[in-house]
């Protein structure tokens, strides 16, 4: 015999499977990160921007977070903190006096 169920007047929420949908994530990271580029090319070169200029400032160190964190700020646009870690390697790949300036740590996902 089944053990009796309580009843307060609710309706029976549907089996978890059923309101769990999964939400698609189209492409890794990279994928994602690489069409953003393409996508908002203005955005990365003023981030691009800012990080020379406080290299060629005197800067002891360029923290590619805060660049980021301002221009989403002060443009009002999207930036994926996903892409903060990609952003600072291309930043060092293109520009050899950002290299000793940003670091980076060993990439853990794709």
């Amino acid at each position: 015999m089944a053990a009796p169920q309580l009843t307060l007047g609710f309706p029976t929420a549907p089996p978890a499977s059923v309101e769990q949908a999964v939400l698609p994530i189209r492409g890794t990271i990279e994928e994602r990160y690489r069409a953003w580029r393409t996508t908002e090319p203005d955005v990365y070169t003023e981030i691009e921007r800012r990080a020379v200029a406080r290299a060629e400032g005197g800067a002891t160190r360029v923290e590619t977070n805060k660049i980021t964190a301002d221009v989403r700020g002060e443009w009002r646009v999207k930036i994926n903190n996903d892409f903060r870690a990609l952003i600072a390697r291309d930043l060092r790949t293109a520009h050899p006096i950002l290299r000793p300036l940003i670091h980076v740590r060993a990439r853990r996902a794709t």
